[in-house]
């Protein structure tokens, strides 16, 4: 009787490793098809950028699609071990592509794909949301930032060039 005490407890304690080292993988069955696919998109694309210079790195970014895109971002917070909330839906999100846990903190997160510079509009306009809703975020981007851009992120942090490339594991 005691060996069968001793195999269930081990049982439990190999089953709460597993869910203790699954615990931020997504679980693409609660999503939605349309997210499926684009998360399968974002790790094909976090697979070959990083064998790209950074350069042609941001050049296949800029390309993508802008989905995919939002799902490459989220997939690079959760490859380093943060907790990630997806949307429901990819449009009418309010302005929130997904959300990213920070030291027991949640940050919104807005991704956008420009090639050129960034619209400081949609910077006051995300970084207005964080403070709404009394939080911060990271809005993150392939293009250029303008000093406009930088002085409307009050709660907000950009990411961008080497830091996006960094998030991303292009470069270290």
């Amino acid at each position: 009787m005691t060996n069968i005490w001793w195999f269930v407890l081990a049982m439990g304690c190999c089953a709460l490793s597993l869910m203790v080292l699954f615990r931020n993988r997504t679980k693409p069955q609660n999503l939605p098809k349309s997210h499926q696919m684009y998360i399968g998109q974002a790790k094909r694309a976090q697979k070959r950028i990083r064998r790209l210079s950074p350069a042609r790195a941001i050049r296949y970014m800029r390309k993508m699609s802008p989905y995919a895109f939002e799902e490459l971002v989220l997939l690079a917070f959760e490859s380093q071990g943060y907790k990630v909330r997806r949307n429901q839906a990819y449009s009418h999100d309010g302005g929130i592509d997904g959300q990213v846990k920070v030291r027991s903190k949640w940050y919104l997160i807005q991704s956008k794909r420009y090639s050129n510079y960034i619209n400081a509009n949609h910077v006051k306009a995300f970084d207005d949301l964080c403070k709404k809703r009394k939080t911060k975020g990271y809005f993150i981007h392939t293009g250029k930032t303008g000093s406009l851009s930088k002085s409307y992120t009050n709660r907000s942090v950009i990411i961008s060039g080497d830091r996006l490339l960094k998030l991303l594991k292009v470069i270290r």
